[in-house]
């Protein structure tokens, strides 16, 4: 049997020996699907065949319905069995079989009175109870035969009423479509759908179309916790009337925006921060369970109870425990993310935030950066507690003349252009605050246990070095800004980290270089992410922009991630 020579005998051959490997008899076949080649030479050896195995013994009123999806969606070659496998499925899960399109003329070398078999021309409806049974062809360039039995599953139990929204949950629905016109139809189907489904649950509903559909130029987004929230959103959407749980968009000027994801440092951390993610989505869940796992083997506090049990919201303020809680809580972030198609062309973090941006970069490994977590955040809570930081929003110029007059007093990180952190010995610190207000610094007192990104904190570089040593690192796969110098990390080791740990956080200069048009080796930025659990970074940028000169702010989207 091939493509040019098709033999009646061998696909008679390969559906006996299907049938004979299922158990069961021709006859109690309820739908076939034929490969359906569509040539004067194969669609009358197929029915032959068909007829002599399917349609022999059949009562002249209840002839074995025949079919081909390929009349719908043409030959897809070497995926056309898989095709026809996922109509058959749908066949008997919808106990119906659908038309064939586009039949017109039937062809006069086909037997259509005396094989059996019957190609329907409208919708026919398959025996509402009992176990349904059909078989699928396929047939290969070369020669190859195949024939599938499908039989019906058992239906599931229905599962237990449960609330709508759970302790107040709001779902998203996104819809798209090619026209503005048929996304406003596409939402007159959802609400037909909704009303004529009563008890599909809304998650799943809209699970279905967020994950399901393509995503295609024009856009929107509804949110809701209840039905008939979403029935007024799909009303409104339909009308084109403004509604807060009604987002918009079409096609972006220029083409899609160029994403920067941001990963955050210490001080953004609360307890159950992720929880509404955890219990929603699988691919965020996945990453924390994995991350769980890998503190659970280096012996430390296992990750879900710092994250969501009350009894551990002491220990997330901790920098022992916050630093790879942080880490694993990023990285899952930007796996969310990434599986909702938005994927970044480039990362930048903030001090411990960097190892979660150089994880997603492909430098370290899930295990790896955990790993360099927990020896950095131990080290560093093992450190002298007499430290101190604030933060001074002035003059920069200022701001490094004052604090070069009182010694111990490191430049800890340079947020933005007029927004710098100072850390060291808590006196120092506090007689520095006194002479920058005097000069009309604005200063605020930072909540930290530590000096961080100072001479204070040198105690800790040893054991971050040898930690550091033993890992492996990776080229990244997508440009990784370093918060540590401002530029693209083309290669790191393990010294990298250890002046990383002690040096300034040098953020304004990374989100700079992700601004900067005429850069070379990396891309000009218009949309940013922050990955953490508060938009500190988004709001570091938004002043960036802010205070770029004129012609410098550009149109810039922010989204925060929780």
């Amino acid at each position: 049997n091939g493509l040019t020579a098709p033999r009646t005998t061998a696909q008679r051959a390969v559906m006996t020996g299907a049938l004979e490997r299922a158990g069961i008899e021709p006859g109690q076949i309820d739908f076939v699907e034929a490969h359906g080649t569509g040539t004067a030479l194969g669609d009358p050896v197929e029915w032959e065949a068909l007829a002599g195995v399917y349609g022999r013994g059949r009562p002249a009123d209840a002839p074995c319905p025949v079919g081909s999806v390929k009349t719908g969606i043409g030959h897809l070659e070497a995926a056309a069995g898989i095709a026809g496998l996922i109509k058959t499925v749908l066949v008997v899960r919808h106990r119906e079989v659908p038309p064939l399109l586009h039949l017109r003329t039937p062809n006069r070398h086909l037997d259509w009175t005396g094989s059996g078999l019957t190609v329907p021309t409208t919708r026919r409806a398959l025996p509402a109870g009992g176990t349904l049974r059909a078989g699928v062809s396929s047939f290969g360039f070369g020669g190859t035969n195949a024939h599938v039995i499908v039989e019906s599953a058992p239906e599931s139990p229905a599962p237990a009423d449960a609330p709508e929204a759970p302790d107040g949950a709001v779902h998203a629905l996104s819809l798209s479509a090619h026209t503005e016109t048929a996304l406003t139809t596409l939402a007159g189907l959802y609400r037909t759908h909704l009303a004529a489904h009563p008890d599909v649950p809304l998650a799943a509903l809209c699970r279905s179309a967020n994950t399901g559909r393509s995503a295609l130029p024009h856009r929107a987004v509804l949110t809701a916790g209840t039905r008939d929230e979403l029935d007024a959103a799909l009303d409104a959407l339909i009308r084109r009337e403004p509604a807060v749980d009604v987002a918009r968009g079409g096609p972006a000027p220029g083409g899609a925006p160029t994403v920067a994801f941001l990963f955050g440092g210490q001080g953004t951390q609360y307890p159950g921060m992720g929880r509404d993610l955890y219990d929603a989505h699988p691919v965020f869940a996945r990453t924390l369970r994995r991350a769980d796992a890998v503190l659970r083997d280096l012996g430390e506090t296992p990750l879900l109870d710092l994250l969501f049990d009350p009894e551990h919201a002491e220990d997330l303020a901790r920098t022992r425990y916050c630093q790879p809680a942080l880490v694993a809580l990023e990285v899952a972030l930007a796996d969310l993310w990434e599986s909702c198609g938005v994927r970044p062309a480039a990362v930048l973090g903030h001090s411990v935030g960097a190892l979660a941006a150089a994880c997603v970069a492909g430098v370290l490994s899930l295990e790896d950066a955990l790993t360099l977590a927990v020896v950095r955040g131990r080290a560093m809570d093992e450190q002298p507690g007499e430290g101190a930081m604030i933060a001074c929003v002035g003059d920069p110029d200022t701001v490094r003349d004052i604090a070069a007059g009182h010694e111990g007093v490191a430049l800890a990180a340079v947020n933005g252009p007029r927004h710098l952190v100072l850390s060291g010995a808590a006196d120092r610190i506090a007689a520095l605050r006194t002479d920058l207000e005097r000069k009309g610094v604005t200063v605020r007192p930072l909540v930290v246990s530590h000096a961080f990104h100072s001479p204070l904190m040198a105690g800790a570089a040893e054991p971050l070095l040898r930690a550091a040593r033993a890992v492996e690192f990776h080229a990244p796969r997508i440009p990784w800004i370093s918060d540590a110098t401002g530029e693209p990390v083309e290669r790191v080791d393990a010294e990298y980290w250890v002046r990383h740990l002690l040096g300034t956080v040098r953020f304004a200069e990374g989100f700079a270089r992700l601004r900067d048009r005429a850069a070379e080796g990396g891309p000009f930025c218009d949309a940013f992410v922050e990955i953490g659990p508060h938009p500190t970074l988004l709001n570091l940028g938004r002043s960036a922009v802010a205070d770029a000169p004129a012609g410098e702010g550009r149109p810039t989207l922010w989204l925060p991630s929780l």
